[in-house]
């Protein structure tokens, strides 16, 4: 789940067997509650800072290189977030655009963060990523092993807090 404000990306790590943002080739996917639409863009990540438009979490074409992803669909329902995107295995774009293995395991990345001003991923919270060697095997077919639909859970209400407790007259304090 993600709120309106927020993206969602998955891509290849930069490195093989942990979790890496530098060097990773990631999708960035979001709803525009402005524009009321849905909207996936091809990233990569040269360092793990907001974009200045050479360095950081950017947009390929803001680095000189291409969106290779299309946009299939997208949906919003019971407070979740479904974005449909594709994108090619090879790419030819060597520098911004790491290659999907036809064969065996890849190390995988996610994260949920803010969107900028610019509707650009923005610095996620450290525990809004992956933090495990997760690791997917695009090739493989017929694995039914993610089954449950989160469409199917309830919209969860935002968190009430508590009524504030108010002291009034005392300017003397005393901590244990």
């Amino acid at each position: 789940r993600i709120r309106e404000d927020q993206y969602l990306s998955f891509g290849i790590s930069g490195e093989y067997g942990r979790p890496a943002m530098v060097g990773a080739d990631v999708v960035v996917a979001f709803y525009d509650i402005d524009q009321k639409t849905f909207h996936a863009v091809d990233y990569y990540i040269t360092a793990s800072a907001q974009c200045d438009g050479k360095n950081g979490v950017c947009p390929d074409e803001r680095l000189g290189g291409r969106n290779d992803v299309t946009l299939i669909s997208g949906e919003r329902k019971n407070g979740v977030t479904m974005i449909k995107y594709r994108r090619p295995l090879q790419t030819n774009e060597p520098i911004n655009d790491r290659p999907i293995p036809s064969e065996g395991e890849v190390s995988i990345i996610a994260a949920i963060g803010p969107l900028n001003s610019r509707k650009e991923a923005n610095a996620h919270d450290f525990r809004d990523r992956t933090l495990d060697d997760i690791r997917i095997d695009f090739s493989s077919r017929n694995d039914h092993s993610c089954v449950n639909s989160l469409f199917n859970l309830p919209d969860e209400d935002a968190i009430t807090p508590w009524k504030p407790e108010i002291i009034i007259g005392e300017t003397s304090f005393s901590v244990r």
